[in-house]
């Protein structure tokens, strides 16, 4: 975790982008965001 993002900020780069852009995603709404918010990864990863 970078500490100077805030929540929903990614920096993005590579070859598409001449530099490292700051991006922000907004948060989907409720009834458009998969079902998959109650994954329990050290369940799965065990």
């Amino acid at each position: 975790m970078i500490s100077i993002l805030s929540q929903g900020q990614c920096i993005c780069s590579g070859l598409a982008l001449d530099f490292p852009v700051n991006v922000q995603v907004d948060e989907l709404d409720d009834e458009l965001k998969p079902d998959s918010m109650d994954v329990d990864l050290n369940i799965l990863w065990d």
